[in-house]
């Protein structure tokens, strides 16, 4: 399989625990901004309740907790980007962000994700037709799930397949538009929201969690508060913000 035929690929202060993926995520309309582009996205993420941290070029955290040090709270993430404009966007994955990735890779010489993944759609249903996926700066992919309660999905790698990594609990991904230092982005392939995994990927990934351990994730507000944002950023969450319905979970 090459990277195009890819399945489900079709374009989707205190950490926000608790978060659920069922809230819109930010899609390629909102990153058109003015002269700080990378801050204005971080603030939209905020605003959308993904809580988020700056990253060097490396993809390594630029703070002193690491993933542990995300936040929605606009005047730290104000403060982040003016020290560092060029700083990549990092989001935890797991309960803080209400998803998990399937990290397809791409690297010349390395092992082809694509191929991985194939193989595995070969034996088992297709992934789903849609899901938020993003394409990375090696031209890989990052495939996000909802994190289910009944599981318990931490980081991986190579375990589904050569070049199929797993970021779940512990672990963070970049998001677009951040830019490596060569000017390539991470790219919006997907705008949709995040859904369920098929159980055949979850079982692979983590086994069920038993009842008396499942994570009972309270219903999130239909938006989050914005602090004081950038004007463009304040416009643009306003207009999608009034477009959006509430999707229940399922």
């Amino acid at each position: 399989m090459t990277k195009k035929e890819a399945p489900g690929l079709a374009n989707t202060g205190a950490t926000n625990k608790g978060k659920v993926s069922d809230t819109e995520m930010p899609n390629n309309s909102h990153f058109s901004t003015e002269n700080q582009p990378t801050k204005a996205a971080a603030l939209v993420y905020a605003a959308h309740g993904l809580p988020i941290f700056p990253c060097g070029w490396d993809k390594r955290p630029k703070t002193k907790n690491g993933f542990r040090d995300a936040t929605t709270d606009t005047a730290q993430i104000e403060a982040w980007w003016t020290a560092d404009p060029l700083a990549m966007i990092g989001m935890p994955t797991g309960e803080a962000s209400g998803v998990w990735c399937l990290d397809v890779d791409m690297h010349e010489g390395q092992a082809d994700g694509f191929f991985s993944l194939a193989a595995l759609d070969a034996q088992h249903e297709p992934l789903p037709a849609a899901t938020r996926t993003h394409e990375t700066p090696s031209g890989g992919r990052h495939l996000l799930f909802r994190y289910p309660a009944d599981r318990d999905i931490r980081n991986s790698a190579s375990k589904l397949g050569p070049g199929l990594d797993v970021r779940g609990e512990g672990g963070y991904i970049i998001v677009p538009p951040s830019a490596t230092a060569s000017g390539k982005h991470y790219i919006i392939l997907d705008a949709s929201r995040p859904v369920a995994a098929p159980e055949w990927l979850l079982d692979l990934v983590a086994p069920p969690l038993k009842s008396d351990h499942r994570v009972n994730r309270p219903p999130i507000p239909p938006s989050q508060p914005r602090g004081t944002l950038h004007p463009y950023v304040a416009r643009a969450v306003d207009a999608e913000l009034a477009t959006l319905a509430s999707t229940p979970e399922g």
